[in-house]
């Protein structure tokens, strides 16, 4: 289960990472929230919200 986690984890930031590099080509300038959230997961670092529909 952690090495799944892991490998999912590995997918998601180089997909931010060429998300990014694509924005910089076009506007020159990597998005602040992609970086934001690739330090979230490089940190482990989640919020959890569990709401109850009544």
């Amino acid at each position: 289960m952690l090495e799944e986690f892991v490998n999912h984890k590995t997918s998601i930031l180089d997909i931010i990472a060429d998300t990014n590099s694509l924005l910089s080509k076009n506007s020159g300038t990597g998005n602040e929230r992609l970086l934001a959230v690739r330090e979230q997961l490089i940190s482990n670092h989640f919020n959890l919200v569990v709401l109850e529909l009544k």
